[in-house]
């Protein structure tokens, strides 16, 4: 009985443990001008199309990998059809409650994000905005800062010392100009969060 009990305790706890590292990752890249298009797409996660947006679906793309306990490297290449910009969302999964319909945050680690073809500043987090008390060059809602989602933690970092942890509803975010033809390749390192 004693052994039944254990085999279904550390069974429990292991479902548990998979579940909390369960959700995606999701980086969503945007043209600013929305009579853009984004089409020619190389990657080997799940990338769809911005289907809300009823002016032009192919103004956006998202691109979803899924997480775990472990650094992962996701990555996608884009090659524009125009010169302009584009916003890089860094997001987790869009999920919403069964019965109550609320939005649940999905969290997500991100670390060394990587950009070549276009210029990205500060991928690994390491420069502080000190004044606004988040990554330096990014953007974010205001209360990043105050929900303690910029983390100092060389040991926990996939480079450096710090990465942040966001959700579909707090996400950082940050511009890149882009030149018509030339590959923009995309890739960061996303982990569950604890």
């Amino acid at each position: 009985m004693k052994k039944m009990l254990l085999t279904s305790v550390a069974l429990a706890a292991a479902a548990a443990l998979n579940t909390a590292h369960a959700g995606n990752a999701r980086i969503d890249i945007t043209c600013k001008d929305r009579t853009q298009s984004i089409k020619q797409v190389e990657t080997t996660c799940r990338t769809y199309n911005h289907g809300w947006v009823k002016q032009n679906p192919d103004s956006g793309r998202t691109v979803e990998i899924p997480t775990t306990a472990d650094w992962t490297q996701m990555k996608v290449t884009i090659t524009p059809e125009a010169d302009g910009v584009w916003t890089l969302n860094l997001k987790g999964k869009f999920l919403r409650g069964k019965e109550t319909k609320q939005i649940v945050p999905v969290e997500v680690l991100y670390d060394q994000v990587e950009v070549t073809g276009a210029e990205l500043k500060n991928g690994s987090f390491e420069a502080v905005d000190a004044k606004r008390g988040q990554p330096a060059d990014w953007w974010a809602n205001k209360s990043f800062a105050q929900e303690n989602r910029y983390i100092s933690d060389a040991e926990g970092a996939k480079d450096g010392e710090r990465y942040v942890k966001v959700w579909h509803n707090m996400n950082i975010g940050q511009t890149l100009n882009v030149t018509a033809g030339q590959p923009v390749t995309i890739s960061a390192y996303v982990k569950a969060a604890e």
